[in-house]
């Protein structure tokens, strides 16, 4: 993996869930790939860090990545509705 100064490095998915407001999960499932490096996604493209709350998750498993994202929004007095989407890349 190159460096890239938008990205840090996560060691593990227990490392990566502490930098993240939500649980990113592990495929169980990669194809016999195995996992090369966990990014998350910190400074936006003006190099400012990002609010815990707005970055996204990139696994790479060779010619394989998972993303995971959660998008927050509130609806009224109701609390906040969380998604999470996990997008494949092969």
């Amino acid at each position: 993996m190159t460096s890239n100064p938008h990205f840090e490095t996560a060691p593990s998915w227990k490392a990566a869930r502490a930098m993240l407001t939500f649980r990113p999960l592990a495929p169980q499932d990669t194809g016999g790939l195995h996992l090369q490096s966990i990014q998350i996604h910190v400074r936006d493209h003006k190099l400012r860090e990002l609010p815990i709350a707005d970055r996204t998750l990139e696994a790479h498993y060779g010619e394989l990545r998972v993303e995971s994202v959660a998008k927050r929004r509130k609806r009224g007095p109701a609390p906040d509705l969380v998604r999470i989407a996990i997008s494949l890349y092969v």
